[in-house]
């Protein structure tokens, strides 16, 4: 197993856990508003990661 896929399986699996928790404590919202966090921060990683590729920094 690479370095890759064990990062992308244990992160699915930390944060399908936690969403899962939230759910079964009967908070509705937070799942979501989770997943929003998580997005926003991946994505805004990856744009900067993007940004210092063509900018060769």
């Amino acid at each position: 197993m690479t370095a890759y896929r064990f990062l992308i399986t244990t992160t699915t699996i930390i944060f399908g856990m936690g969403k899962a928790t939230l759910s079964y404590f009967g908070l509705s919202t937070a799942p979501t508003t989770a997943e929003w966090i998580i997005v926003a921060l991946w994505g805004s990683g990856c744009v900067l990661l993007l940004e210092l590729f063509f900018l060769k920094l």
